[in-house]
């Protein structure tokens, strides 16, 4: 299409007008609606508001080599936005819950390095209490107090320098006879007087140097009666017995005072406090476990819970229907299962082949799944109990607890410590859920057989008339007749056409006039190539003599094919 292509369509709905357009430039859409003589803007995305199911007869052909496709159709019936939603927030809790899981394990890891430092500093408070050290400890410091309170030696010294300083003050400068004449007779009375004031002041320094000597013989008196005192031997021992613990402690490069005691006691408070926390922490992870434990059980339950919907879906869809029926079969999707499995993993397409599934799918991770599905008896129990097993090999792996490929286990254990939430995604992941058809081999026929028994056209015909047997959006069918080459088949699609017309619009593009004629076509455009394009010979119904024309130039048989099918038509109603 070209920049400035525009397509318009006009339709009706519970007999309002409505006009939608597209732009190809920039892929807008518009929504009009009639009022009156009018075209006013409406809100909403058209593929919400007018839904409408388009399929060709290349999809038809897809849907029956795999019927999963038809789940989105039925979950489309069944609201399973609703369910998405709880499921949704069930995951999201459960991601959280596992994040905290691992928050509070790491947590626990350091439980061993704190009861390690707890027995440590008990050890050393019950070795200094018990043997004495904090004894020996308080003993050294109050005598190391004593000492220097009552050993003070400095202070006899300090005396006798103060009485020497004193000493030397003792004596008179010398009389200054030069300011005396020799005549003079004062000079004679004032020198005697000087001479007895020195005099005497020698006798008072004589004196201060027996005093001094005294000071002496009292300091060492007074030592000597110290160090033969019994106080003094107890000083002597307690100062020994703490250098020998100073030395011993020393080795273990640790201080030997109180307050390194006090540091101990206050590193004993602190982790016993610390390891109360990890008890809670403990208590929390068995909660937060068990939490998460429920939530595993709810995803089943949320999975059995869209199961009965869409199998209630089924029953009230084709539960009478004689040409088709339908089995959901729970998780039973596992087609692509290795490429989700190495895709939640992050795991490399073709890498670790022998470990997860050999190329002949008899080894492996999920080679269990292989022969469960070769299995003509399995049932949906031993396909759960394999996905379990799966998951619960997958977290062995991580934690070393069960053994692969080395390169795997390597490779799993490296990403489970870069994204753990990669495992999350599979503890609460599930396989989808799969469809089993089976068809009638006649309309007369009470025998259904799997749909993979049958041809191209007998596959076409079951899935179409599935989709012909539930719904109420108009349905556009292309070219369904590629592989309806068998007319008892397509009788039964017919049919299907026939019931679907009362509730629904059908809109078929086909080459095949008998689908238009046996189908009893309400509106028929016959179109032709003309000057390049796809052009409208003729629009009617089938009473209209163009259509007719146009029909039978189309229609192996021709007018006689047409005359037999009124024939038909008139004996039915008789």
């Amino acid at each position: 299409m070209l920049d400035s292509t525009k397509i318009e369509l006009d339709l009706r709905r519970n007999d309002e007008q409505f006009k939608l357009s597209w732009s190809a430039s920039d892929g807008s859409h518009r929504i009009q609606r009639r009022q009156g003589d009018e075209w006013v803007e409406d809100q909403g995305d058209p593929r919400e508001r007018f839904s409408v199911i388009v399929l060709s007869q290349k999809q038809i052909e897809e849907i029956a080599d795999n019927p999963f496709g038809l789940l989105g159709i039925i979950d489309k019936r069944i609201g399973k936005g609703d369910w998405d939603e709880k499921w949704q927030q069930a995951h999201t809790q459960f991601v959280q819950l596992r994040e905290r899981e691992r928050e509070l394990q790491r947590k626990l890891q350091e439980e061993p390095d704190l009861r390690a430092q707890l027995a440590d500093v008990e050890s050393d408070l019950s070795q200094f209490e018990k043997r004495g050290d904090g004894e020996i400890l308080k003993r050294y410091q109050r005598q190391t107090l004593q000492w220097n309170a009552i050993v003070e030696d400095n202070v006899f010294d300090a005396l006798t320098s103060e009485l020497r300083a004193i000493e030397g003050k003792f004596s008179l400068p010398d009389f200054p006879s030069n300011l005396f004449d020799e005549n003079d007779s004062a000079l004679v009375e004032q020198k005697s007087l000087h001479d007895s004031i020195a005099m005497e002041l020698n006798q008072v320094r004589a004196q201060l140097e027996t005093v001094i000597g005294q000071i002496d013989a009292i300091k060492a008196s007074w030592v000597h009666r110290i160090t033969e005192s019994a106080w003094h031997h107890d000083v002597e021992d307690v100062t020994a017995k703490y250098k020998e613990l100073a030395e011993e402690y020393a080795k273990k490069n640790s201080r030997l005072d109180m307050s390194v005691y006090n540091e101990w006691i206050e590193k004993r408070n602190s982790l016993l406090s610390r390891l109360k926390q990890v008890e809670s922490v403990r208590t929390e992870l068995l909660s937060v476990k068990g939490q998460i434990s429920e939530l595993s059980q709810g995803f089943l339950d949320l999975r059995k819970e869209l199961l009965n919907l869409r199998r209630r879906f089924i029953e009230s869809a084709i539960g009478g229907n004689q040409y088709v029926k339908m089995m959901v079969v729970p998780f039973g999707n596992i087609g692509d299962l290795e490429s989700t499995y190495r895709e939640l993993l992050a795991l490399e397409a073709g890498k670790y082949k022998d470990a997860i599934l050999s190329d002949d799918k008899k080894s492996g991770i999920l080679s269990g799944f292989s022969k469960w599905a070769e299995d003509v008896n399995c049932n949906d129990n031993d396909l759960l109990c394999l996905i379990e097993t799966l998951k619960n090999d997958t977290m062995a792996i991580v934690k070393g607890e069960k053994s692969t490929d080395g390169w795997l286990m390597r490779k799993l254990k490296g990403e489970y410590e870069q994204r753990p939430q990669s495992f999350d995604n599979l503890l609460s992941w599930f396989p989808e859920d799969n469809l089993r058809v089976k068809y009638a081999r006649s309309d007369s026929s009470k025998e259904f057989v799997d749909l993979k028994q049958g041809s191209a056209g007998q596959k076409a015909a079951a899935i179409l008339a599935f989709l012909l047997s539930n719904g109420d959006e108009p349905l556009i069918i292309d070219q369904p007749e590629d592989d309806l080459d068998n007319a008892l088949i397509y009788d039964l699609v017919v049919k299907q056409l026939h019931e679907s017309k009362n509730r629904r619009q059908v809109i078929v593009a086909t080459h095949n006039p008998n689908i238009v004629v046996n189908g009893d076509s309400e509106l028929v455009h016959a179109f032709h190539f003309k000057n390049g394009q796809i052009q409208t010979a003729h629009s009617g119904g089938l009473d209209d003599k163009n259509i007719r024309e146009d029909i039978c130039t189309i229609m192996e048989g021709g007018r006689e094919a047409f005359e037999r099918r009124y024939k038909r038509m008139e004996a039915d109603h008789a």
